[in-house]
C-alpha cells in the first residue's frame, strides 16, 4: 500500500511538473518577493529565475534501507525524491516509506557545488524527520572528490549528526572509478571506509567502522530520463563485527526524469 501511495504522487507531480513548470516554480520563487518593498529585491530570485531552475524527480525502491552499516528498517523501501538546481545550488526533497514496516522519513536538504580544476567541493545541510515520533535530525556534512582522470576519484566524506542531545562525527574516505561500456551506458565502482560516532536511537551505543563496495549501471534513454540499477555490501568491522550485526548486501533501482 505505501508503495502505491508513493507512485501516485510521482505519477502525480511528474504531470504537474511538465505541464506547468514555469507557473509552478514562479509562483515557488517569485511570491515572497511581492510581499517585499521593490527597493530591496531577493539576491536568490535575481540569480536564479525559474526560467533558469533545472528539476529532477526521482523515484527509487531499495531492498534494504541501509544506513550507518545497519539495516535500519528491517524492510524494502519505496522513495522519491524532487530536486531544483541552478548555479551550483542544488534544493532536494526526499520521502521515503518502508514497504512492510511502520517507517518513513522525510528529507529537506541543500547542497552547493563547485568545481576547481580536478577537485569537486560540495558542502551541504541536511535536516531529517523520522517517523514515528516526528524527530528532526540536523546534519552539516562536506564532500571533496580529487578527479585523476576521467575514469578515477577519490576524497574525504564528512559529516556531523545530532545523536541524543550530542553532535558526533561521520568520516569516511572512497575512491572508485567510472566507465562507459557503451554510449548510453555508464558504470560507477566505488569503496568507501568510514566511522561514525554513534547510532540514531541508541540500538547501539557505539560507533563503529564499515567497508562498503558499491556498483551502479545507469542507462541513458534519452536527454530526459534515465535508469539506475545498483547493489551494494556493507561490511560490519569494530563494534558491529562484534556484536555479530551487519554484513548486508542490498540493492535497488532508481527512475530519474530532468526538465
Amino acid at each position: 500500500m505505501n508503495t502505491a501511495r508513493i507512485l501516485t504522487i510521482a505519477t502525480a507531480l511528474l504531470a504537474g511538473t511538465g505541464t506547468g513548470r514555469a507557473s509552478n516554480a514562479s509562483t515557488a520563487v517569485n511570491d515572497p518577493v511581492s510581499n517585499r518593498s521593490s527597493h530591496t529585491p531577493c539576491p536568490f530570485t535575481r540569480i536564479c529565475t525559474p526560467d533558469r531552475l533545472d528539476y529532477t524527480v526521482e523515484t527509487v525502491w531499495g531492498s534494504k534501507y541501509e544506513g550507518e552499516g545497519l539495516n535500519l528498517w528491517g524492510s524494502s523501501y519505496t522513495a522519491i525524491s524532487i530536486a531544483a538546481e541552478c548555479n551550483d545550488l542544488i534544493f532536494k526533497t526526499w520521502y521515503g516509506v518502508a514497504d512492510s514496516a511502520n517507517h518513513g522519513e522525510l528529507k529537506y536538504r541543500l547542497e552547493y557545488k563547485r568545481e576547481i580544476g580536478r577537485l569537486t567541493i560540495m558542502p551541504w545541510y541536511e535536516h531529517s524527520f523520522v517517523f514515528p515520533g516526528d524527530r528532526g535530525i540536523p546534519r552539516p556534512g562536506i564532500k571533496m572528490a580529487w578527479h585523476f582522470n576521467e575514469t578515477f576519484f577519490a576524497g574525504p566524506d564528512v559529516y556531523w549528526q545530532e545523536v541524543n542531545g550530542r553532535m558526533l562525527g561521520y568520516y569516511a574516505a572512497f575512491a572508485g572509478a567510472q566507465f562507459k561500456p557503451a554510449s548510453s551506458l555508464l558504470l560507477d565502482t566505488t569503496l568507501r571506509y568510514g566511522y561514525n560516532g554513534g547510532y540514531v536511537g541508541g540500538t547501539i551505543p557505539r560507533g563503529s567502522n564499515a567497508l562498503d563496495y558499491y556498483i551502479t549501471l545507469t542507462w541513458k534513454y534519452d536527454e530526459r530520463i534515465e535508469l539506475d540499477l545498483h547493489a551494494s555490501y556493507s561490511q560490519a568491522l569494530t563494534t558491529l563485527r562484534s556484536q555479530h550485526r551487519g554484513n548486508d548486501f542490498y540493492y535497488g533501482a532508481r527512475i530519474r526524469i530532468n526538465f
